[in-house]
């Protein structure tokens, strides 16, 4: 008899994108006075060590969920699409990696940051439409 795998997989999408939310949303407590601080180009007032340390924190999280889904044992139906959202979730990781490497001590790389949340912002799309598409069809 087959064993059906679509129950485990499931469970591990949604642990995925709900850690991955729930990481996010500790990192923005950082990311929104960083933001307003580099749009006013004074950053001050801004603990760079402090804030490259939670992004890192979190970065870190979001590759652990990327170990989970390379190694994750995915039903035969869902294999090209877990290929695709694999591929989108590890460009959102290198796109969060970038952006803690924009930043420095003293400064940021304002072009680095940008470019890095543009990829953040493209990838993570992807990985919730394959997600939302894996999911339908348990």
């Amino acid at each position: 008899m087959k064993k059906n795998k679509m129950p485990m997989y499931a469970s591990l999408l949604s642990d995925l994108i709900s850690g991955t939310n729930e990481t996010g949303e500790k990192m923005s407590k950082d990311y929104e006075p960083l933001e307003a601080a580099m749009n006013k180009n004074d950053l001050s007032n801004i603990d760079l060590k402090s804030t490259k340390d939670t992004f890192q924190n979190g970065t870190d999280t979001y590759q652990t969920y990327l170990d989970q889904l390379n190694d994750a044992d995915v039903p035969a139906k869902a294999l090209g699409m877990h290929s695709n959202l694999k591929s989108a979730y590890a460009n959102y990781v290198k796109g969060c990696q970038d952006m803690v490497d924009s930043i420095k001590d003293d400064s940021i790389d304002d072009d680095a940051f940008k470019a890095a949340g543009d990829l953040q912002q493209a990838s993570i799309e992807k990985v919730f439409k394959y997600a939302q598409k894996i999911m339908m069809t348990a």
